[in-house]
């Protein structure tokens, strides 16, 4: 996020990062990159971390999903990069109450969407690695299928005819009011996939959520995934969509012997339209300001209506990250 949370101070992290994880903070700042969550950067000495704030959803899901990649980095995937334990053992701190902190060690590289050709063809052997783990190695939940933020969308669609708040609001509800039939067909084609892969999940595997570009990092030893926060057991397609086009499908198929329905790779490229459309109506529909975050988060919007209505199938994933979304 580019704006630091109102609620969560520079010197609520440093101690936070200083009793949880015995870290002397001499230098912190927040650093505007990313979307979803919020991000500082700390020096201790000559040590540097990376720090995580996200306001507390699920604590037990989030928990889960960074104990994933702690557990996939002990098993030996060089490419995970997981959070720092705190002198408890644990990953996660709350911080200034109704937010949770993680600390992860410093990377240097370049984040893959940074660069003008991501090279998506380096992933596929990664993501073939992390499919092929053993489920009951890791504490990952398992994907439920309903789309990220539905709860949030159909409650402010009970208020689409009255006025909505803020700079964003009125222009989210007039497109909401003209496009909802085509949004409840679409949620109508989610639900009937989404029942069908519930149906066999015995083809599920581990997968990371969103391995774009801005969560893929290339250091000097290497490429890491990072931002694990989304981790769950689901469809490959969910991981596989993300890193490219048809070559890359192949690609997988033939390292892995694992077929992807394109009925399923479709599914999950429109669910994260779909997320991306839920997450931010329930913030357009509330009390909101111009920020440069309200304003990504306006673009997303639009892209992702556009998207849905054109049902455009073999475009390339894009940041920011996240869906409220993460990262």
């Amino acid at each position: 996020m580019r704006v630091p949370p109102p609620d969560v101070s520079d010197a609520d992290v440093a101690r936070c990062v200083a009793s949880g994880w015995g870290v002397h903070v001499d230098e912190i700042a927040y650093a505007p990159v990313g979307f979803g969550s919020h991000h500082w950067q700390v020096r201790s000495g000559a040590e540097r971390l990376f720090v995580t704030v996200d306001v507390v959803r699920d604590s037990a899901e989030l928990a889960a999903a960074l104990g994933t990649a702690a557990a996939l980095r002990a098993q030996g995937l060089e490419f995970v990069h997981a959070p720092r334990p705190d002198a408890s053992g644990g990953l996660l701190q709350t911080v200034a109450g109704r937010h949770t902190l993680a600390v992860h060690e410093w990377l240097d590289g370049t984040v893959l969407s940074s660069l003008d050709d991501v090279p998506h063809a380096e992933t596929i052997p990664l993501l073939a690695r992390l499919h092929a783990v053993s489920l009951a190695t890791v504490p990952a939940r398992r994907a439920d299928l309903v789309v990220q933020g539905r709860a949030g969308f159909e409650a402010a669609l009970q208020q689409i005819d009255t006025t909505w708040p803020g700079p964003y609001g009125e222009r989210a509800r007039s497109l909401l009011r003209q496009h909802r039939g085509r949004l409840g067909d679409l949620f109508a084609v989610h639900d009937s996939e989404a029942a069908k892969m519930l149906a066999k999940q015995g083809t599920w595997v581990v997968t990371h959520g969103e391995p774009h570009g801005d969560n893929l990092l290339s250091g000097d030893d290497g490429l890491h995934f990072i931002d694990w926060d989304t981790a769950l057991i689901a469809p490959a397609a969910r991981d596989v969509w993300q890193v490219g086009g048809a070559s890359e499908l192949d690609h997988y198929r033939e390292l892995t012997g694992r077929e992807l329905p394109q009925d399923e790779v479709d599914h999950f490229r429109r669910d994260w339209d779909l997320a991306e459309i839920c997450l931010y109506t329930a913030d357009f529909a509330a009390p909101h300001d111009e920020t440069a975050d309200t304003a990504i988060m306006w673009g997303g919007f639009v892209e992702s209506l556009a998207n849905l209505l054109a049902e455009r199938t073999q475009r390339a994933p894009r940041g920011p990250e996240k869906h409220g979304q993460t990262t």
